[in-house]
């Protein structure tokens, strides 16, 4: 008998998908999945968020990691402009605020 099944670390689950991956091709401004998503959604031309991701510190030692920029196209906009959905570079679809925002 053995014992519980258990994930290798970093493996992706259906439950927990990683949205910032994906095939980056050089000269072009979105991922593969990015544009097959755009396409799947009929979006010729969109105007895009620059999203920064900052990674977790892992240690106190050596530099800090250095933030990542990446450009997703915007396919939805709250009223209040506090928030955007993007295309990640998955494919799949997010909401994220936009630094600066003012809430009413």
């Amino acid at each position: 008998m053995t014992g519980p099944r258990t994930l290798p670390p970093g493996r992706i689950t259906p439950s927990k998908p990683d949205y910032w991956s994906g095939t980056f091709v050089e000269g072009q401004l979105y991922s593969l999945e990015q544009s097959a998503a755009m396409a799947r959604r009929r979006i010729l031309a969109a105007q895009y968020h620059t999203v920064v991701l900052k990674p977790a510190r892992t240690s106190i030692w050596g530099p800090p990691p250095e933030a990542v920029e990446m450009k997703c196209p915007v396919i939805n906009r709250r009223r209040d402009g506090t928030a955007v959905e993007v295309i990640t570079p998955s494919g799949l679809a997010l909401w994220v605020e936009i630094k600066g925002a003012v809430k009413p």
